[in-house]
C-alpha cells in the first residue's frame, strides 16, 4: 500500500501557536528533532506531518481510529524517515522545497 501527502510549509510558519500544534500532533522524539532544526523547524514539521498523512493514507483509513500523534516517524542512524503502526512498518520519504513539503509512504504488509 502508497499514500501520498503534500503541505504549504507556510501553514506552519503563520500559525499562532507553534509550539501548542507540536504538542497536539507530535510525540516527544519528533518535537525534538523538529526544534534541533532551527530556521528549518518549518519546513521539518511539515515533512513530518505529511508522513504522518501519507502512512495513514497507506492503510486506508486516514486517521479514522487514531490521532496523527499516534504514528511516530523516526529516522535511521542514516537518517532516512520511517515508521512503524499497530506492527506495519512504513517506509518513508520526505522532500521540500522553498514552499511545500511532500511525503510518500509505502508498506507491504498485508491488513
Amino acid at each position: 500500500m502508497i499514500g501520498i501527502d503534500i503541505i504549504e510549509i507556510s501553514r506552519f510558519e503563520k500559525m499562532e501557536n507553534f509550539d501548542g500544534c507540536l504538542t497536539k500532533y507530535f510525540c516527544q522524539s519528533e518535537i525534538a528533532y523538529i526544534n534541533g532544526k532551527g530556521a528549518g523547524k518549518f519546513a521539518a514539521a511539515a515533512g513530518i506531518f505529511c508522513a504522518k498523512e501519507a502512512a495513514a493514507k497507506a492503510l486506508g483509513t486516514g486517521f479514522a481510529g487514531f490521532l496523527p500523534k499516534d504514528i511516530e516517524i523516526s529516522h535511521t542512524e542514516n537518517g532516512a524517515p520511517y515508521s512503524v503502526f499497530r506492527g506495519i512498518r512504513f517506509e518513508i520519504s520526505i522532500s521540500h522545497c522553498r514552499e511545500y513539503a511532500t511525503a510518500v509512504a509505502l508498506t507491504t504488509n498485508d491488513k
